[in-house]
């Protein structure tokens, strides 16, 4: 089935058709998968979060790799969030003909549920940069590292925070509306602006973050096998696993500058592609973090650290 979109004004309602070509047992079987991965991933990433800030805030408050990563974990329990959401309505074909004539109208929840998603994403790049820098300097001014972060956190903070306000903007002007997807139904926007595309704002961040991975990880593994003596352990499993989730962004890198100028690909393709590609990053950071760091793994479990 292929949906055209066909408005004149951004108040028109947008009529679509539910496409039941689409077996409804698969599509709720690639619903229940996913929400069995996300749900414990989000519930990590808010242990993670709950206990960098409040659980053993003595301990992890002073260290500015770990005050950067808990923002990771906020931000990518928001994305969960948002994917559980849009998800449902997308792998359910059964409620489609039941509720699509609720969403012909102007979006404002789900405009909502877009703005969150695009400014989550646009802080994991940021983030990312931000985390392999921290890395390499560890490593390369282990005396000096901890005070030199301390004074530059607050601005790296507000980085995260701010900066992505400044690919948002598209968003907040153009019109939401549902378009058939697997059987079910999923949110896009119209672009008021026709050359401000979301995806190609998110690989100019994404760009910069792969520049930072590659270079910054290289060198901190370098120095982790040269420097052995210099570095203590907690600075080397932290590092570990930041190279280790360094790994999921040099992937999802590749992805978004795909997705970004081969537009032509068929839509379902291109939104599973993106969902595995982020999926990878929200779940699989907290288990790699808590597999790598005992210490971590004993702060948010209770479980007891073996030297």
């Amino acid at each position: 089935m292929v949906f055209v979109l066909n408005i004149t004004n951004d108040d028109d309602p947008v009529v679509f058709d539910c496409d039941d070509s689409y077996d409804s047992w698969i599509e709720i079987s690639k619903y229940v998968i996913q929400f069995m991965y996300l749900v414990p991933g989000g519930i990590l990433n808010s242990l993670f979060f709950y206990t960098i800030w409040f659980g053993h805030r003595s301990t992890y408050s002073n260290s500015s790799f770990f005050v950067i990563y808990s923002i990771d974990c906020f931000v990518s329990v928001l994305i969960i969030i948002c994917d559980i959401i849009g998800r449902f309505i997308m792998y359910i074909p059964p409620l489609c003909p039941i509720l699509s004539p609720y969403f012909y109208n102007p979006l404002y929840f789900f405009k909502g549920v877009m703005i969150v998603m695009n400014h989550s994403k646009t802080c994991k790049f940021i983030i990312q940069s931000l985390l392999v820098l921290n890395r390499m300097t560890s490593v390369i001014w282990p005396l000096e590292y901890s005070k030199m972060w301390r004074k530059c956190v607050k601005w790296a903070v507000a980085l995260i925070i701010l900066l992505p306000l400044a690919t948002d903007w598209n968003l907040v002007i153009s019109r939401v509306y549902m378009e058939p997807m697997f059987g079910g139904f999923y949110f896009f926007y119209t672009r008021k602006v026709a050359w401000a595309k979301q995806s190609r704002f998110q690989v100019f961040f994404i760009s910069i973050a792969f520049g930072f991975t590659v270079v910054c990880t290289s060198y901190t593994l370098h120095a982790l096998k040269k420097l052995k003596n210099r570095i203590t352990k907690a600075e080397r499993t932290v590092s570990i696993a930041s190279a280790y989730i360094s790994i999921g962004y040099i992937v999802l890198s590749v992805f978004q500058v795909f997705y970004a100028f081969f537009p032509y690909l068929p839509g379902g393709v291109m939104v599973s592609l993106a969902h595995v590609a982020y999926d990878v990053l929200d779940v699989g950071s907290p288990f790699t973090m808590i597999a790598v760091n005992k210490t971590l793994r004993h702060h948010v479990f209770g479980m007891t650290v073996k030297n």
